[in-house]
């Protein structure tokens, strides 16, 4: 089974994500701040990050640089996504090591998408169970 960690302070966005992606055959691990995000990642295996990038205490962009300097992460697929699209939140995300960004509001179908393009490039096929 592949894990996947869910890292956003807005509670019904993790539990809403969840509630699908487990659905679809995944393992998700949350977190609500990139601290917390980080202790996860050091404790398990994660295949795919998908993070908010507005968060008190750590953002995704300082989250993100500090994964990406963990030489055993330099390849994590870390998908963020954020409502605030422009240039210099494109150019923030791409300093810091994102892999992908998308923008809020989010799809069920564009997240699993997504996710579901990294894990093929890590391991082959996933299942597309319903």
């Amino acid at each position: 089974m592949k894990n996947i960690l869910i890292i956003d302070d807005a509670s019904y966005i993790i539990e809403s994500l969840k509630f699908v992606l487990t659905q679809k055959g995944l393992n998700i691990h949350s977190a609500y701040d990139g601290q917390n995000a980080l202790d996860i990642l050091e404790n398990n295996p994660i295949d795919v990050i998908l993070t908010d990038l507005n968060m008190p205490n750590m953002d995704g962009f300082e989250m993100t640089r500090k994964i990406r300097s963990n030489p055993n992460h330099k390849k994590l697929p870390i998908i963020a996504y954020t409502g605030y699209v422009d240039s210099i939140h494109l150019a923030q995300a791409n300093e810091a090591g994102v892999t992908e960004i998308l923008t809020k509001p989010l799809t069920v179908e564009a997240v699993f998408k997504v996710i579901k393009k990294y894990l093929k490039k890590i391991s082959g096929p996933i299942s597309s169970r319903r």
